[in-house]
Order: structure tokens, then C-alpha cells, then sequence
């Protein structure tokens, strides 16, 4: 495949914040996600396991489930209540938009 073919691919990390400190910290940026119809994907298991939960709901969740994508972006949030005592194992969650 040519490198000009290949999807632009973009990773942030983020947290979620409110209110948004002023200033921002240096190198640092915010971004206000649209509201809408998001499936979520909620797991507990091994941080390498994330790969693996986006290929099944790309491969499998979203053609069966008579979705379309939304506009904006997917993200994952891990919820402030995991307190794992097991380090790599934690609770995750995958957000996709979806057209409503």
C-alpha cells in the first residue's frame, strides 16, 4: 500500500477536566467534544487487550449492528473508580459515535 493510501491516524491523551484551568499548562491543549450518540464498549482486563477490543467492534460490533459512524472522534476513558491493585489490569471503556 502507498504511503499516500494509508488513513491519517491521530492519538491524543487526555484527561477530563472542568472547569479548564487558565492558563493551560505549557504544550498543552483542550478539546470540547460534539454531543451525541455514542456506543460504549465497557471491559476490565490487560491494557494490551484494547487493540483487540477496537478490531471486534470494527470488525464484528459495527457491521451487524446496523450502525453508522458518527462525526467526531472515538475515545477511550477509563473511569476514576478502578482501583486495581494489579498493575496493566484496569477498567476501560471505548467510545464510538454513531449517527443518530
Amino acid at each position: 500500500m502507498a504511503l499516500d493510501t494509508i488513513p491519517k491516524f491521530s492519538y491524543a491523551v487526555a484527561v477530563e477536566m472542568n472547569p479548564i484551568p487558565a492558563p493551560l499548562p505549557e504544550d498543552t491543549c483542550f478539546v470540547t467534544l460534539k454531543a451525541g450518540q455514542y456506543a460504549v464498549f465497557r471491559k476490565r482486563g490487560h491494557v494490551k487487550e484494547i487493540p483487540l477490543m477496537f478490531d471486534a467492534i470494527y470488525s464484528t460490533w459495527m457491521p451487524t449492528s446496523g450502525k453508522q459512524m458518527g462525526e467526531g472522534p472515538e475515545f477511550e476513558r477509563y473511569p476514576p473508580e478502578d482501583n486495581s491493585s494489579t498493575p496493566l489490569i484496569m477498567t476501560y471503556e471505548i467510545w464510538i459515535p454513531v449517527a443518530e
